[in-house]
């Protein structure tokens, strides 16, 4: 919902490491610094800022909700937009205005022509 990954533990037994989306060589670089530390209950700075259960902004994650619900709705009439790289839901960004990969970062101008790749395809 911020666009950090999520670094720790999802319960007492379970550690997870996801959502890297295109700083997958950063974030698993991270993951292997605070996983380890947090197994051996060592300290790490950077443990609270990757905590999957640190808390939210609402009102940010509920305004893209929204953005994503129109962009859908109005894309939904010609065609749901998925990435062509591997078939990820494509996220409106009303702001840059174009469309955005979660999986592995692609992103898409309007009219969907690739920007950024994994993708080589665009999504018409």
């Amino acid at each position: 919902m911020d666009n950090l990954p999520l670094i720790g533990y999802i319960d007492k037994n379970m550690l997870i490491a996801t959502g890297y989306n295109t700083w997958g060589l950063t974030g698993s670089m991270i993951s292997a610094m605070i996983i380890p530390d947090l197994l051996n209950k060592r300290s790490n700075k950077y443990t609270y800022l990757f905590d999957p259960k640190r808390k939210f902004k609402i009102s940010k994650y509920m305004n893209n909700i929204f953005s994503n619900i129109y962009a859908y709705s109005k894309m939904l009439l010609v065609k749901t937009p998925k990435c062509p790289h591997l078939g990820c839901h494509l996220i409106y960004d009303k702001k840059e205005k174009i469309w955005t990969c979660p999986c592995h970062g692609s992103k898409f101008s309007q009219d969907g022509q690739v920007i950024i790749s994994p993708s080589n395809k665009n999504i018409n």
